[in-house]
């Protein structure tokens, strides 16, 4: 066998196709000397059969999304169901297809508010344009669009769209008749080629269906899926006024049409289901003919569904009693729990009807019997029936596998052989199928098996399906020979309590005949075929060789647990007696217990292996369990008796820490199987090459220490955890069903499809299709997007049972039955496996409803569950290969899914082979918690909760490296429990070496083995590229102004088919990336900054899914080796160097090369010099400061030219140079205003010359941050920040005296008059001397006396300001002070005037 991790030739896959398994699957994980024959199980459908290499057929992922919505139309138009064609008296008039029309008309609120989807995980973000308007419109159909805006103004839109995650109100949406005015009406003449009423209902996530009290019912009594008065009164109005009615049903749920379906006036009845993107485009195909209808009912359609067996045990049981009180548990008065019993039995669906109509039919039951009546009879239905097929035909519109089409279909040469005998048998069915019609068509082969039944013995319905085929698209006058595989499992009844006292339990098939019909539906039988069968036992699993028995029972004396799945008040439905057993609602009586001491248990099971008291169901309920009880040697998980011993084969350690070697990395263990003993490893990895495979996986996991074991068992939301040094990457693992994406590796987007993945029809919508060819292509092209848009697993399909009709999940759950819901979702996983990615089917199981789904007691016998319930599962491992489970919220009997030991491991492991790991539902497991914890669950078979959660969440120990002989084992700290049943884990108080520690340690690796395993299998490995390894920490160094050619560095092999996709380029100019050969490229002159290039590495053909991002820096070519602050006066040394040139010795003269390369450093403090030789500056700096340095090379290069035979050298001389700092001494930073200098510390500095002053100021000095002068003959000791101060220039006021009067001016300015020198008397003066007496002078004239000026305000004085100037007024020295005076106040006055 060939590893993996060699390259070798695959080819590439375009269509579906069912791969063959590398090395199957194996009974219970135990010492490899325990497991199976894996050779046995060769040919299984499972992920990983090709080694775990994937091809894509698409070019681009818009290729791809193209292809998703063109599969989605063909889906749709595949799965549309005709269940009525033709009106009238006739029941022929006005019949679809209605090719010619081209204006029409839409009713129903519901047409606008479409349901394309349902809520919850399975709803969906519908893609811009693909509404069913759009679609319509573009079918080039017109529209009425009065019509449509009223919808509009009347609607908030979608219902699918705008409930996302609420819970559906159930509210009766639809206009009163009062809104269709005459100018709506008047509007119907011309858009009358046809009228479509859309009938839409709703389901979601978290509620079931409104069975009572629904709002806006005019009747308390009125549920969800029958017609509202609103409705009724709608359709006859538009009944009215078309000759042409076409009911569209819009629902993921079924509804009551037997009033509709018995109106002459309703031209056909066709159930579309929820669509989807662009899905309505498949409906029109089927409307206009382009199509014709060939889709099944996967349900029976009622005509009143509150007569069905489990109306009386469902949801909260308000439709039967007064809301809330039906399925609670009572003590006290309290209620501490809730239940629903499936009581019914195996007889759900089409098989109880079927039965029950055999029944009477066969006189087992009285029509006129008053019991008879009460249970087969309503208000709807009455109580009266002539016989059977009247009974049957009041009770049933539209029976199982139910569906009209355009043409018709003629059945011939029907046979079933067999071969083979016991569990070995093996039967075909053959049929011819010819198109008998005038238009092309396809049609579904249904192949239901009578078994023999004896009454009293094990229970047995009339009939069931045993496998079904669809045709291709046959042309009229074509046949299609169809052929039906099953075997001897799928004909067998599965006997729990050996009701035929033959002293076996288990799956077994009765001497007889055994009737085979090819059927149009479950009640129309075409052809029948007999096959006579000896009596088998079947005693082990066809795909393990492990013996199947009874599971769901109480456990050995001393076990913590009870298994067991049968009420202690329940009664079971028997065809022996159908009236007397039918189901009824659990009384308050039944559901009351006194504590845990009541002893009350079911007679029938009272004593056997199925008893289960009150009592225990009180202390479970009420107290749940915790890890902690050191004696397992009852519980089932304990394989090993008492030997604490036997548990941890010999060879197991684990690393002590993560700086352990890893030498076989998770890429290695692809192709490899760890359940194989037998197989050797041929691979390129010395360390695993020559091991079997189950011994290479012992090997890698013991490099892992037991804290990653239990790190990946504790993370699980929505993706699984990386551990990088293994190879592991992280998971990512989205929600679904409806479409597959939605999730980040960071948590949770609720509008799934959000990440541009397909929004598909529903799961329900699919399986009315019966066609399981289009289902692997469904499958394929989900894979297809995980590839594509990097998602590794899916939560999805959705396996539960439409055990109601009222269920909220039905629109994603895909059938009543399970073998028709199990051959479509096994070529579902299939085709998702067959591109890497593995579908967590959920959720397992009996999650069958959405009210009190959270730790609800599920109460069924171990025949409904194996025939009806695990069924769909049971195909999905053994079929589809699944590799991925998630268990339900609920329990069956009082055992949580997620710690039920008989469900995840004694079936699904050892029965059925599951080789994968198994997720919680959201948020379950919580340490303590009464419904279930975490040390449990790992036992029972669960690997990872819906949740983060801390690596010590389990309490699940330590690891001791001195125990098993220095081999190592765990530790676990001892419990204390508080009040509430909490647990506390010591951390100094350990037990170790013990029973139970050592099954700790043994699950704990299994469930991270087991979660690795899926890893190793799936699209996570990138088809080997191990891009964690590969990809790590990308950088690429180029050199500034020098021009490079860089490689990407890798870690494959030379050889390796990789090439590159840019997906985002942010490189600096001058940088570019060849994505054809992985190599960079900078020019001399490139930007020398730091940028990023994301790319996609395609490696061996794998989709663009994993973005690389690579950093592309600079560094400098010229090498400074160094301190750059120096201490002065302390010797000193650096080195200069550069490795990218290298003068060659002996260069010839016409020879190409380096010729010299010199070397020079400028600009170096005092005392350091520089040595060109040895590259060295030493010396001792004998002065502080910095000094800007510069390095340079001069590269002398000759490069020669020929030229005809010509040699011509040409020398060039390049000069690189590098810059740097050095500082000597301790400096300190002085700031000037804008300029920066750097001084010795402790220093006096001299004062910077004084900065030039602003206009009108004069420099003051340098002022510190507190606003002082500072004196520069001190020293400078610190960072300081100088500012300059100013202040304003002091005024130079000028005196003359002109034309007899005396002026000033300020400044320079204009010469202002200040007076007269005939004003001007001074003081008088000491007597003089008497002088000569002069002549007398002629008098003068008197002058005008001027006015009084206003008087000034004394103005303040003015203080030196940094920056700025005083306030006071200088004033010049003159002899006459007044006059100096006088004029200064002059000027004032002027220049506030002025102002």
């Amino acid at each position: 066998m060939k590893h993996s991790n060699v390259r070798r030739n695959i080819r590439k896959f375009s269509l579906f196709f069912a791969v063959p398994v590398l090395a199957g699957t194996f009974s219970n994980v135990m010492h490899p000397a325990d497991l199976a024959d894996f050779s046995s199980l060769k040919g299984k459908h499972i992920i990983g059969a090709d080694g775990g290499m994937y091809y894509s057929e698409f070019s681009s992922n818009d290729e791809l999304k193209e292809a998703t919505k063109e599969k989605n139309k063909e889906l749709v138009a595949d799965s549309v169901i005709l269940l009525k064609n033709g009106g009238g008296a006739s029941g022929k008039e006005n019949m679809l297809p209605y090719s010619g029309m081209k204006n029409i008309s839409l009713f129903g609120v519901n047409s606008w508010a479409y349901a394309y989807g349902g809520t919850g995980s399975g709803s969906g973000q519908l893609e811009k344009g693909a509404d069913i308007y759009s679609s319509l419109e573009n079918a080039g159909l017109k529209i009425n669009p009065r019509l449509k805006q009223l919808y509009m103004d009347h609607s908030a839109g979608s219902l699918s769209a705008e409930a996302k995650w609420s819970t559906p109100t159930y509210e009766d949406t639809e206009l009163s008749m009062d809104l269709y005015t005459n100018s709506i009406t008047s509007t119907y003449q011309r858009y009358h080629d046809a009228a479509f009423v859309f009938l839409s209902r709703l389901g979601g996530e978290g509620a079931d269906l409104g069975r009572k009290n629904v709002a806006g019912r005019d009747d308390p009594n009125m549920h969800y899926l029958e017609l509202t008065t609103k409705e009724k009164a709608l359709i006859k109005h538009v009944e009215d006024n078309f000759d042409k009615v076409v009911v569209l049903i819009n629902s993921g749920n079924i509804l009551e049409m037997g009033e509709l379906q018995n109106d002459p006036k309703i031209s056909a009845i066709l159930s579309i289901g929820q669509t989807g993107d662009y899905g309505f485009d498949g409906v029109i195909k089927v409307l206009t003919g382009e199509v014709s209808p060939s889709g099944r009912t996967v349900d029976i359609w009622a005509r009143d569904f509150t007569t069905d067996p489990t109306y009386q045990n469902f949801g909260d049981g308000n439709q039967t009693v007064e809301q809330g009180t039906n399925t609670d548990y009572v003590s006290g008065g309290k209620t501490f729990g809730k239940e629903v019993e499936y009581e019914e039995g195996i007889y759900l669906g089409y098989k109880y009807y079927e039965t029950m109509h055999n029944e009477i039919k066969a006189g087992k039951v009285n029509l006129g019997d008053a019991a008879t009546k009460k249970v087969l009879g309503s208000a709807d239905l009455g109580s009266e029936f002539r016989d059977a097929d009247d009974w049957y035909d009041k009770t049933i519109v539209y029976p199982f596998g139910y569906g009209l089409s355009y043409t018709n279909f003629e059945w011939s040469n029907f046979t079933v052989s067999k071969t083979g005998t016991g569990k070995d048998m093996k039967l075909e069915a053959s049929v011819d199928v010819t198109n008998k019609g005038t238009v092309k068509g396809k049609d579904v082969v249904e192949l239901y098996m009578n078994a023999p039944y004896t009454y009293g013995g094990i229970e047995k319905s009339y009939v069931k399906l045993v496998g079904f085929e669809k045709t291709k698209e046959l042309k009229p006058g074509e046949k299609e020979t169809v052929k039906i595989s099953f075997d001897a499992y799928q004909v067998a009844s599965y006997d729990y309590n050996d009701a035929n006292k033959n002293g076996f339990k288990g799956y077994e098939i009765e001497q007889g005949q055994y009737k085979f019909f090819a059927s149009k539906n479950s009640h129309e039988h075409v052809l029948t075929e007999s096959v006579n069968l000896e009596a088998s036992k079947i005693e082990t699993s066809k795909e393990t060789g492990h013996k199947i028995e009874n599971v769901f029972t109480k456990n050995e004396e001393g076990s913590m647990y009870n298994y067991a799945s049968i009420s202690p008040t329940m009664t079971i439905l028997s065809r022996s007696n159908m009236i007397s057993t039918f189901p009824v609602a659990p009384t308050e009586a039944e559901r009351t217990i006194t504590d845990a001491s009541d002893s009350t248990k079911n007679a029938k099971t009272a004593g056997t292996e199925f008893e289960i008291t009150k009592g225990e169901i009180y202390k479970k309920l009420n107290f749940g369990f915790i890890f902690g009880k050191d004696d397992e040697s009852k519980e089932r998980w304990n394989k090993w008796g008492n030997n604490k011993d036997s548990v941890i084969p010999s060879n197991w350690t684990q690393a002590e820490n993560e700086n352990g070697e890893v030498k076989i990395r998770l890429a290695d263990m692809m192709g490899l199987n760890p359940y194989d003993t037998t197989s050797i490893v041929t691979s390129d990895n010395k360390n695993i090459n020559g091991l079997t495979h189950a011994a290479a996986w012992d090997a890698f996991m013991n490099q892992l220490t037991y804290e990653e074991l239990k790190l990946l068992n504790t993370t699980g939301f929505f993706k699984t955890t990386p551990i990088e040094r293994i190879g592991k990457e992280e998971a990512v693992d989205p929600d679904g069903p409806c479409t597959i994406g939605g999730q980040t590796k960071d948590g949770y987007i609720s509008a799934r499809g959000s990440s541009g993945t397909r929004y598909w029809a529903t799961s329900q919508t699919l399986a009315a299709s019966w066609n399981q060819t289009l289902a692997g292509e469904f499958g394929r092209l989900i894979g297809e997007e995980g590839m594509w848009n990097g998602y590794n697993g899916w939560y999805a399909p959705s396996m539960n049972t439409h055990r109601s009709p009222f269920s909220g999940r039905n629109f994603e759950y895909y059938s009543q039955d399970g073998v028709q819901a199990g051959l479509i979702t096994s070529k579902v996983i299939a085709g998702a496996s067959s591109r890497g990615v593995y579908s967590y089917i959920k959720h397992f199981a009996l999650n069958d409803q959405e009210t009190n789904r959270g730790g609800v007691c599920t109460w069924a016998d171990e025949q409904n569950i194996r025939e009806n319930y695990l069924t769909p599962f049971q195909y999905a491992v053994e079929e589809g290969g699944s590799a991925g489970i998630m268990t339900g919220f609920n329990r069956i009997g009082t055992v949580a899914n997620s710690e039920h030991y008989p469900l995840l491991t004694e079936i699904l492991r050892d029965e059925w082979g599951f080789r994968g790991h198994i997720v919680t539902d959201y948020k379950v497991g919580n340490v303590g918690d009464k419904t279930n914890n975490l040390e449990v669950m790992t036992r029972a078979g669960n690997n990872i909760p819906l949740d983060d959660k801390a690596k010590n969440a389990r309490g699940g120990g330590e690891w001791d490296k001195t125990l098993r002989g220095g081999k190592g084992g765990v530790k676990v700290g001892k419990v204390t429990l508080n009040q509430q049943g909490n647990p506390t884990y010591s951390t100094t108080d350990f037990v170790s070496d013990t029973l139970s520690t050592n099954i700790q340690y043994y699950y704990t690796r299994v469930r991270a083995m087991e979660l690795l395993y899926t890893s190793a299998r799936s699209n996570l490995m990138d088809n080997g590229a191990d891009f964690l390894k590969n990809f790590q920490n990308q950088e690429v160094v180029f050199y500034k102004g020098i021009a490079g050619t860089k490689s990407l560095k890798v870690g494959f092999k030379e050889g390796s088919d990789v090439r590159y996709e840019v997906v985002e380029d942010k490189l600096p100019q001058g940088v570019t990336f060849d994505s054809k050969t992985g190599t960079f490229k900078a020019a001399s002159n490139a930007e020398a900054v730091t940028g990023t290039v994301k790319i996609v590495a395609h490696y061996d053909g794998w989709a663009a899914s994993k973005p690389i991002t690579v950093t592309v820096r600079f560094d400098e070519p010229i090498q400074f080796a160094g301190d750059t602050s120096i201490a002065k006066g302390a010797s000193y040394e650096a080195t200069v160097s550069q490795d990218l040139w290298k003068a060659k010795e002996n260069l010839g003269a016409q020879e190409a090369g380096v010729i010299s390369v010199d070397s020079t450093v400028s600009g170096l403090p005092d005392g350091l010099s520089y040595d060109a030789k040895t590259g060295k500056i030493t010396g001792t700096a004998t002065t502080a400061g910095e000094y800007n340095v510069k390095i340079q090379y001069k590269v002398k290069e000759r490069t020669i030219i020929s030229w005809w035979g010509y040699v011509f050298p040409q020398e060039k001389t390049n000069t690189y140079t590098r810059e740097i700092t050095l500082t000597v001494g301790e400096l300190v930073t002085v700031k000037f205003g804008d300029q920066t200098m750097k001084v010795e510390k402790g220093s006096v500095m001299e004062a910077p010359a004084a900065p030039e002053a602003p206009e009108g100021m004069e420099f003051v000095g340098w002022s510190t941050a507190s606003g002082e002068i500072f004196d520069f003959s001190k020293t400078i000791d610190a960072d300081m920040e100088f500012s300059a101060v100013y202040r304003k220039k002091a005024d130079v006021i000028e005196y003359r005296v002109h034309e007899g009067k005396i002026q000033a001016r300020t400044n320079g300015g204009e010469w202002v008059d200040v007076v007269s020198l005939d004003e001007i008397k001074g003081d008088k003066g000491d007597t003089g001397e008497a002088g000569e007496k002069g002549d007398k002078g002629d008098k003068g004239d008197k002058g005008d006396k001027g006015d009084k000026g206003d008087a000034g305000e004394n103005g303040k004085d003015g203080e030196n300001a940094k920056g700025g100037c005083g306030g006071s007024i200088v004033g010049a020295t003159t002899a006459i002070g007044a006059i100096a005076l006088l004029a200064s106040a002059v000027i004032l006055k002027k220049k506030r005037e002025e102002e």
